[in-house]
């Protein structure tokens, strides 16, 4: 399980999504290959297809597949700097403006532990490092560990219109429509590669995901249900 240390001791996602989306973009920058106009190469990293292939049957964000970051990730006061001018790309809700005494004193006056507040300012500089550095991987993290909080922002948002690339896919992110979601994504993709399409109820990892068939007509609007060749 990835952990960040700190006020002597491991903290995990379970204490805050930032730590998720950090593991995600950290796992996910080191498998996915770009071409020089910042899109996918396809079909180039077995590791990250596989990891792909492993979510449409157990329905988790594809970055648990990937293999766990090992090196240490650490920031520096310009990274802060450049939250300051760009908070806008790293998709968290709060206000991260002004120091990050004064972002500390915002959130413990909201009831955040000291502790936590400590950790949530150090984890908002490490992931401007990384949404700054790998503006597309970090767009990915943020869809696969806080869907909810995730924006179509220019340069952040490298989904794919092959409906099998699940949590990767077109049909995850928001640009699909209201309906859109990571799990209805997986399902379409599932069901693509499984001879499924057109099917309203499709399982994935356990659990039944309806899938309209006014979905199934947009999918199709938008060509997004040609499998891999």
């Amino acid at each position: 399980m990835f952990t960040v240390d700190g006020a002597g001791r491991s903290w995990s996602a379970d204490d805050d999504r930032l730590i998720a989306t950090l593991d995600a973009g950290l796992r996910l920058k080191e498998q996915i290959v770009f071409s020089p106009d910042g899109r996918f190469l396809l079909d180039v990293d077995p590791v990250h297809l596989g990891a792909l292939h492993a979510s449409l049957d157990d329905g988790l964000p594809s970055y648990l597949h990937l293999p766990e970051p090992t090196e240490a990730w650490e920031s520096s006061p310009e990274d802060w700097d450049w939250l300051q001018c760009h908070a806008d790309r790293l998709m968290v809700s709060g206000d991260v403006s002004g120091s990050p005494s004064t972002v500390f004193d915002r959130l413990t006056a909201m009831g955040v532990d000291g502790l936590h507040a400590a950790l949530r300012v150090r984890l908002l500089r490490d992931c401007a490092r990384l949404a700054c550095e790998f503006p597309l991987a970090y767009g990915l993290a943020v869809l696969q560990s806080r869907p909810k909080e995730f924006r179509m922002i220019d340069g952040m948002c490298p989904v794919h219109a092959d409906s099998l690339w699940g949590w990767e896919s077109v049909c995850a992110a928001p640009v699909f429509g209201a309906r859109s979601n990571p799990l209805l994504g997986v399902a379409i993709g599932r069901a693509v590669r499984d001879g499924m399409i057109g099917f309203e109820h499709v399982q994935v990892g356990g659990r039944v995901v309806h899938v309209p068939m006014d979905v199934w007509l947009q999918a199709d609007s938008m060509g997004v249900l040609v499998p891999f060749d």
